[in-house]
Formats: structure tokens, C-alpha cells, sequence
């Protein structure tokens, strides 16, 4: 990925410069996975840069502000991951308010940032403000699998492997729902509701 995307950092094509954002967001989620927190965020933003100066990404308003806002979740995640929650929430906000700011209502970018939310309300230990936030994830998150399962099934391809977290998560990548799920179960257990939990 580091080697493609120095190659394509230097052609002005409009086809290569989206190349190069898809693989920069890919190289800052197999970072972040590898546990640099700080260089994967570089990255992040590197991406969210390369879209801000490059309208011709996209034609359609809200769905480049549903990836912005996502963008924004995956920075404040490596803040979230690092201990900096203060700089977590700054980053949740930034991408709430893209969203308010294009119309966006519900979908998976809402549902992601709920979820987002809540985890950031349990690092604090507001466990009601958290349950409430990974309520309102898994409305979403749920509403955008039974659009899935109501729209023509999915073509299951070779490229299909290859998108990002981002991408995925505005297909409806049932994995967020899984772990909206597992999330709940453990807010569950930090309120001593062992039950609820399993």
C-alpha cells in the first residue's frame, strides 16, 4: 500500500487520486489494527484532506458526508484507543455535525457514530448515556440489515474483499451490528445486570 500510494501521490488524475485515498484509508486500517494509534490517525487525515480538495470524488453530497463522518470516527477511535477521550469526543463532534450539516438521517454512518458514542459514555463510566447511545446504534444498524435483505442479494465478488472499514460499514457490514451487540453486553455487565449481559 505504501509503495502504490507514493507512486499515485504524484499523478493529478482525478482516477489516480481516487486510488490513492482508498489505499491511504486502507494503509491507516491495517495501522491502526497494528496498534500505531498516531501514524494511522496522520493518515486518516491524509484522506480526509485528499477528499476536502478533490470534490470530483463524488457527485452525491451526503454520501461524501457520510465517509467524512466516518473518517472522523475512525480518528477519534485511535485518540479513544490512546486514553485521550477529551480528543475522541472532539472528534465524534466534528463528524455529528457533517452529517447534521448535509441532512443525513439515520443509515450506517448514524448507527457507527452511536455506537462511537457510547463507547466513549462507558470510557467515562456514564453506563445509562451509553446504553442509550448503543440503543440508538442498534436501531439503525438493524434498519440497515433489513434494507439489505429487502434489496436484491448481494453479488458476492472478488473486489467485494477487498473494501475498507468504511465502505463496508455504509453497506451495511453486519460486523457493527455484532458488535453494537457485544458492546451492550458489556455496559450490561459493568450495571451488574448479568442476565441482560448474556
Amino acid at each position: 500500500y505504501k509503495r502504490a500510494a507514493s507512486y499515485l501521490q504524484h499523478s493529478l488524475s482525478p482516477d489516480a487520486q481516487l486510488q490513492l485515498v482508498s489505499l491511504l484509508e486502507r494503509l491507516a486500517e491495517c495501522t491502526r489494527i497494528r496498534g500505531n494509534y498516531p501514524e494511522a490517525r496522520q493518515l486518516y487525515e491524509r484522506v480526509l484532506d485528499l477528499r476536502r480538495q478533490n470534490q470530483a470524488l463524488t457527485t452525491d453530497s451526503q454520501l461524501e458526508a457520510q465517509v467524512q463522518a466516518l473518517l472522523w470516527d475512525e480518528i477519534a477511535w485511535t485518540w479513544r484507543y490512546t486514553g485521550d477521550i477529551a480528543r475522541a469526543w472532539e472528534c465524534f463532534r466534528e463528524g455529528e455535525y457533517i452529517l447534521r450539516v448535509a441532512d443525513v438521517v439515520g443509515g450506517p454512518a448514524w448507527g457507527r457514530l452511536y455506537y462511537t458514542q457510547s463507547n466513549l459514555y462507558q470510557a467515562e463510566g456514564h453506563y445509562d448515556q451509553a446504553l442509550s447511545s448503543a440503543e440508538a446504534a442498534l436501531v439503525l444498524l438493524e434498519a440497515q440489515q433489513t434494507y439489505q435483505k429487502q434489496a436484491s442479494p448481494l453479488v458476492q465478488s472478488s473486489r467485494s474483499s477487498c473494501k475498507g472499514q468504511i465502505q463496508r460499514t455504509l453497506e451495511g457490514d453486519p460486523v457493527n451490528l455484532g458488535r453494537t451487540y457485544r458492546h451492550m453486553g458489556t455496559i450490561a455487565v459493568a450495571m451488574g445486570q448479568l442476565s441482560q449481559a448474556l
